[in-house]
């Protein structure tokens, strides 16, 4: 029996994690990614990257005449291209912006990396009164709108507290509206588009800020490169 409800127990725990698709912190997130970049499936990385980095792979796709899936096989860092899970530092947040230091093997080097938070809202709207949830809804930048009959409704992903505004407006408006699928995502394309918002230098750049003003406030070294020549001399004179 103690077999039995061991084995159940490591089937359960297995099952939540392969089933979890939102991650509560930018370090989590990062694991995640980092997860689906080695089972290689491109699906399962597109639930760890932005609104704005998903944009950001279909422009280079398009660039590059290659495919979305080519483009985001790394997950958009190259820390992912160590065998076991790199060393995670650093982790700082600010509203719906975060950041990480994940160790890249290859440059030895520490890399911050950004990440948001985000949610997806959405709503719905039944009756021949729909005029005005309508005219809210496409009034949203990036809204998905779909209308049926006496029906329309749609979704949109974005940053969570605009998220949380966005429905409030959907509501007031007479929809019925929800947020959910909160959840911290790598932010490349935010960093592009000049949406990202830095939590707080990293500690990487703290620590060469500080060797840097150590070294500029060490005292002057005396000259202690004297010419032989002149030492002889000297030796010399006060000789005689």
């Amino acid at each position: 029996m103690k077999k039995v409800a061991i084995l159940f127990l490591v089937f359960f725990v297995f099952a939540c994690q392969k089933e979890k698709s939102t991650a509560d912190s930018p370090t989590e997130a990062y694991k995640m990614l980092y997860r689906a970049v080695k089972s290689k499936n491109p699906e399962e990385i597109k639930k760890w990257l932005s609104n704005g980095t998903l944009m950001l792979a279909e422009a280079k796709a398009n660039m590059e005449k290659s495919s979305v899936e080519k483009v985001i096989k790394n997950g958009f860092t190259e820390t992912t291209f160590s065998a076991a899970m790199p060393e995670i530092r650093d982790e700082r947040i600010s509203g719906d912006f975060g950041a990480v230091e994940v160790w890249n093997e290859r440059r030895r080097l520490w890399e911050d990396l950004p990440f948001v938070k985000e949610a997806e809202v959405s709503f719905e709207f039944v009756g021949d009164d729909r005029a005005k949830v309508t005219e809210t809804a496409k009034a949203i930048q990036g809204m998905e709108v779909i209308e049926e009959a006496n029906k329309v409704y749609g979704r949109k992903r974005a940053l969570f507290s605009e998220a949380e505004e966005i429905a409030k407006k959907l509501l007031d408006a007479g929809a019925t509206a929800k947020v959910d699928n909160t959840s911290w995502r790598l932010a490349v394309g935010e960093i592009f588009s000049g949406v990202y918002k830095s939590p707080g230098k990293p500690r990487s750049l703290i620590e060469r800020e500080a060797a840097n003003m150590a070294s500029q406030s060490m005292p002057p070294q005396a000259n202690v490169n004297v010419d032989s020549a002149n030492v002889n001399k000297a030796e010399k004179k006060v000789a005689r």
